[in-house]
């Protein structure tokens, strides 16, 4: 199972190729959104990794979701990310650029809430 290290890396990699030059161009906004949303993912699972949960799949991402206390705050950004990704993926829809901007808006909020995350792991760790 990818260690919470692998996980950022990849979501350091794929949050460089969502910034990418070929990205800003509006014919690959199909692409940008779908590896904002791996990008979350990635962000996402080096917490849960941290954690000793390595879900294999979407469902099971989604029931770590559920069991997991206070990552019902970023349940929303998640599932807008995923709902654009496979939109532009499986339904072959044209992204607009405010998509687009909105998915980058809940990728900083994961961010933020990961990191939020971190910190807290980091001051108890600190106090024991």
């Amino acid at each position: 199972m990818p260690t919470k290290d692998k996980h950022i890396q990849q979501y350091k990699k794929n949050k460089t190729l969502a910034n990418s030059k070929i990205l800003k161009q509006p014919e690959y906004r199909d692409w940008k959104v779908t590896i904002i949303y791996y990008s979350a993912l990635h962000c996402i699972d080096s917490s849960y990794a941290e954690k000793g949960i390595h879900p294999l799949t979407h469902v099971n991402r989604r029931e770590a979701f559920e069991r997991l206390s206070g990552y019902d705050e970023i349940l929303d950004d998640y599932d807008n990310l995923e709902m654009l990704s496979r939109k532009s993926r499986y339904n072959c829809v044209t992204i607009s650029n405010q998509e687009v901007e909105d998915a980058l808006e809940n990728l900083k909020t994961i961010e933020n809430f990961i990191e939020k995350l971190n910190k807290k792991k980091n001051s108890s760790t600190k106090e024991q």
